[in-house]
C-alpha cells in the first residue's frame, strides 16, 4: 500500500556504501506516520494554505512551484521539507515546472547544508507521496533530516525523546531557515 524511496548519506547515519544511492521499501500496510497525514489531510489540512502563511518566517528558498522550508514543527536541527504550491499526490502528478524545480532544490537543499557546516552533511531523507488507499487528497513532501546541529557536533536523540515522541531542537525552525537561505 506504499512505497517509501528514500537516501541516507554520510557515516553517521550508518551508511556502509560510500557513494550516492538511495533504497526504496514497499510497504503492505501503510505505516503510522503516513497514515495520519493520510488522514489530516482526508480530513481538510490544507498544507499547500499552510505554507504561504509560513513565507516569511520558514522558506529556505524555491524554484518553479516547489518550496524548500524548515516547518515550524521540525524534530531535527534544520530539518527542511520540500513541498509543491499546488496539491499534488505524488511527483508524478508534478507539471514540468514542478518537476524541474522540484530536482534543483534536492540539489540546492545539500549544497546548503554543506555550505553550512562547511563539510559533507550526514542526512537522511525520504519521499512520502500518497499511499495507494489515501487518494487524491495526500500533500507530497520530501523530508530531509539533517544529524548534525553544529559542524562536528551530532543530534543524537535523548531520552525524553525516544520515551515520548517529543523532540527537542537545537535551533528554533525560523532561525534555521535563516541560516540555510543565507548558506
Amino acid at each position: 500500500d506504499f512505497v517509501l524511496p528514500f537516501e541516507n548519506r554520510g557515516e553517521e547515519v550508518g551508511v556502509t556504501l560510500h557513494h550516492p544511492h538511495g533504497q526504496i521499501y514497499g510497504f503492505q500496510d501503510t505505516p503510522n506516520v503516513q497514515a495520519r497525514a493520510a488522514k489530516a489531510f482526508q480530513e481538510g489540512f490544507d498544507l499547500c494554505a499552510q505554507l504561504n502563511t509560513w513565507r516569511d518566517d520558514y522558506w529556505v528558498t524555491h524554484a518553479g512551484g516547489i518550496v524548500a522550508y524548515c516547518p515550524p514543527f521540525a524534530r531535527f536541527p534544520y530539518e527542511v521539507w520540500l513541498s509543491p504550491l499546488t496539491p499534488r499526490p505524488g511527483p508524478w502528478a508534478f507539471t514540468a515546472e514542478e518537476a524541474e524545480g522540484f530536482c534543483s532544490l534536492l540539489g540546492t537543499i545539500t549544497e546548503k547544508y554543506d555550505a553550512l557546516f562547511g563539510r559533507p552533511t550526514p542526512y537522511m531523507m525520504s519521499l512520502h507521496a500518497a499511499p495507494q488507499s489515501a487518494g487524491d487528497d495526500f500533500q507530497f513532501t520530501t523530508q530531509f533530516y539533517p544529524i548534525l546541529r553544529a559542524p562536528e557536533r551530532v543530534k543524537f536523540l535523548a531520552s525524553v525523546e525516544q520515551a515520548t515522541g517529543v523532540f527537542t531542537v537545537d535551533i528554533l525552525p525560523e532561525r534555521a531557515a535563516r541560516a540555510l537561505s543565507d548558506a
